[in-house]
């Protein structure tokens, strides 16, 4: 009897040191965890990128990557630039309402999507990578591009900034030889925006500039968007009258979208 209670009791102590080590283990944060701020979505696609699981993965793994495609992020984390050979970063369909200081390091750096975030801002951070190529910064609520956009003329050749809150582009856009880009010009997609700025007429191609508010793009491909009233209201407009003089009560107009109308 006492034989039998003391092997149960060896047992017992067993399972009590196995359960402790387990716990404490699954406890402590891998480097990985530590190094990427506890970032699952960036975790979980580094696992993948580098066919390891995070407790065996190592600097000089990180230092490999060439391409990270992020979903579901809700920032990035201060370290990402310890990825020192990445070309390609995409975070997509996240919460992301800033960008990290640390993404302005990554100097290899050609592709950069961050669409369908919260962006609110546009990001100058971009300002900062000397080999960036394609911006793309859509379905957020960016209202305005900084005309500071034309010191990556050097490089950058595409900038997507489709369903944002954009009245106006800066006209420096239009008069800046794009050295990198396809006939000294940048390659724009602004659909969606209510961009009103007079944009030269050839300048954006015909597939990326529907829905707004631009004059001489209204054709069947890339249909814009067209001021209304509200049933009852009208404006009396004498012949001659110059259009852009014209003051209507704004509380009164729509647009027939059902989009809200963005403060000019």
């Amino acid at each position: 009897m006492l034989k039998k209670i003391f092997i149960a009791l060896i047992a017992l102590v067993v399972i009590i040191n196995t359960v402790s080590f387990t716990t404490v283990s699954a406890s402590t944060p891998t480097w990985l965890e530590q190094t990427m701020n506890s970032n699952e979505p960036f975790i979980k696609e580094i696992e993948k990128e580098t066919g390891k699981t995070r407790a065996n993965i190592t600097q000089t793994d990180l230092e490999a990557i060439t391409a990270l495609r992020v979903t579901g992020a809700s920032d990035i984390p201060t370290n990402i630039d310890m990825l020192t050979h990445l070309t390609t970063l995409e975070v997509k369909n996240g919460t992301l309402s800033s960008v990290s200081n640390s993404v302005g390091n990554l100097k290899e750096l050609k592709i950069l999507v961050l669409n369908d975030n919260n962006l609110s801002t546009f990001p100058t951070i971009v300002f900062q990578l000397p080999k960036l190529e394609e911006l793309q910064v859509s379905g957020g609520t960016i209202e305005e591009i900084p005309a500071t956009i034309t010191n990556m003329a050097s490089h950058l050749k595409f900038l997507g900034i489709v369903n944002n809150h954009l009245v106006k582009v800066p006209d420096a856009i239009f008069t800046t030889n794009w050295t990198n880009a396809t006939g000294g010009d940048l390659d724009l997609m602004a659909a969606g925006n209510q961009i009103v700025t007079n944009i030269p007429a050839n300048y954006i191609s015909q597939f990326n500039n529907g829905n707004n508010l631009l004059e001489f793009y209204d054709n069947n491909y890339q249909k814009q968007d067209q001021l209304t009233t509200t049933p009852g209201y009208t404006i009396d407009v004498p012949v001659g009258t110059d259009f852009n003089q014209l003051t209507p009560d704004k509380t009164k107009l729509a647009l027939t979208s059902g989009r809200t109308i963005l403060a000019q």
